[in-house]
């Protein structure tokens, strides 16, 4: 789940229990979107600041960050993991 307060929470579906929160150190604009990579062990972030932010599941870590412009409304990642994209409200 994204939150307000721009951490994402991983849960396990079976016993519902927070596995991972993913945050950034410095705090960071509200998530607006978030997708799941089919093939990869990533998370693609839309925030409010107009940054996506690609997390990698196994380390817990910001692997990249990318600026769309305005507020990302929402992201989506290729079937492959090989490509992102971003919507602002631009």
């Amino acid at each position: 789940t994204g939150s307000f307060d721009g951490s994402v929470k991983v849960w396990h579906c079976a016993s519902g229990v927070c596995e991972m929160t993913l945050s950034t150190l410095s705090g960071s604009a509200p998530i607006l979107s978030l997708a799941v990579c089919p093939v990869e062990d990533l998370v693609l972030t839309g925030s409010l600041d107009g940054r996506c932010r690609l997390w990698e599941l196994s380390t817990g870590s910001m692997s990249q960050v990318f600026e769309a412009g305005e507020a990302v409304r929402s992201v989506a990642i290729s079937r492959d993991g090989c490509h992102i994209l971003c919507g602002d409200a631009d």
